[in-house]
């Protein structure tokens, strides 16, 4: 089975043709694996993913610019995995807010285990705050169906940086596309399950982040491969580090 399939006009209509029983499954998966995360043992020496190092690199690439502890505001974080795991390897970095948003099944997962402190999830960046010195976006804008009003809410939110992780986009990445793709992603065994998706036009997103943002470093995220698309073209991951513009 190919991770991509179908050539559809917008994510909503993506969303129509996937098994709704494969979608369904992923929803109560990701819910249970939030409850799996908090009740693990936090694990000690183990190998750095290629994305945590990402977004080591972007805490790294604020610090300093602030004073007090870090705030975060983390766009799709799931189970809040990145704080945990960032606390892990930073030992010594004071965070004061990890604010996760997320769909409503894995909000209340985990604000039932929480318990309070840095790490916190709300269901829309309307219920969170609005000063973080970071937004983090790994793996998750793809899936929505209007990025650019996001991008607005996003822009009147107090914040210095922008991170994009693993964000799906069309190769070669140097052509002036007309607008994205959207596929239903496939995920096998042991998974099954099936969900809509958007594979981006790289020149667009541009645009529409220039807006808003200062573009300071791209890179290639080998984590989740390269994967042929319906329409001849190859799906690649990158990230982006960007500048919030006038944060005076």
């Amino acid at each position: 089975m190919n991770r991509y399939s179908g050539n559809y006009k917008s994510i909503h209509d993506a969303m129509e043709n996937c098994n709704k029983e494969a979608y369904e499954k992923m929803v109560t998966d990701l819910g249970r694996q939030v409850t799996d995360d908090f009740s693990s043992a936090s694990q000690k020496n183990v190998k750095i993913s290629e994305t945590e190092a990402q977004i080591a690199m972007g805490i790294m690439s604020v610090s300093g610019s602030y004073s007090g502890g870090l705030r975060v505001l983390d766009f799709g974080g799931g189970s809040g995995v990145h704080y945990k795991r960032i606390m892990e390897i930073c030992n010594n970095l004071q965070i004061d807010a990890w604010h996760v948003i997320e769909m409503p099944e894995l909000v209340k997962a985990g604000n039932q285990h929480a318990n309070g402190g840095a790490l916190r999830f709300f269901e829309s960046l309307d219920d969170a705050d609005d000063n973080y010195h970071l937004i983090l976006a790994s793996g998750s804008l793809h899936y929505l169906d209007d990025p650019k009003g996001l991008f607005r809410k996003m822009s009147n939110i107090q914040h210095l940086k922008l991170i994009i992780n693993r964000l799906p986009i069309m190769h070669p990445n140097n052509v002036k596309y007309t607008s994205d793709m959207y596929c239903i992603q496939n995920v096998g065994n042991p998974h099954n399950w099936q969900f809509p998706i958007r594979v981006c036009a790289l020149n667009i997103w541009m645009e529409m982040l220039s807006e808003t943002h200062e573009f300071r470093s791209f890179w290639d995220c080998q984590f989740d491969g390269a994967h042929p698309l319906p329409n001849g073209r190859t799906a690649i991951s990158v990230g982006l580090l960007l500048d919030k513009k006038n944060n005076t």
